[in-house]
């Protein structure tokens, strides 16, 4: 008896691990699409993002510099991003380092009206930990 109730509580265990994760990866569908909020701490700025199934849009309202990315989804909760397209009237720029590479992204989790992801550009140190709010 004392032996099986290791086997029994790894058992349950794993059991309710894959059940969250399957969980969460339903709540990253909410994410695909839609208009979202990106607040900046450094510049206290704010970008609002428009996703449909095959672009994303993003528009500093503080600058005004719109940026447009290619969007392939990887799995649920993953993605990535090939910038393509951007203002020119903004002094924002993005250079053609970021734009020959994409950006890696992760939903690490969601919540009611928000997400938390993880970002890498590829063949950089750069990664970004933030979250986005879902916008009605």
């Amino acid at each position: 008896m004392k032996n099986i109730f290791p086997f029994l509580s790894l058992t349950v265990s794993l059991i309710l691990a894959s059940c969250a994760s399957l969980k969460e990866q339903d709540d990253c569908e909410k994410f695909k699409t839609g208009r979202f909020e990106l607040r900046s701490e450094d510049n206290n700025s704010i970008t609002i993002i428009e996703r449909n199934d095959s672009i994303q849009t993003e528009s500093n309202i503080l600058t005004g510099h719109v940026v447009k990315a290619k969007i392939k989804w990887i799995t649920d909760c993953e993605y990535e991003l090939a910038y393509f397209a951007q203002t020119s009237t903004s002094t924002d720029i993005i250079v053609p380092f970021v734009q020959s590479r994409p950006l890696k992204t992760t939903i690490l989790k969601t919540g009611k009206g928000y997400c938390i992801f993880k970002s890498n550009m590829e063949g950089t140190n750069l990664t970004l930990l933030d979250s986005l709010i879902v916008l009605r």
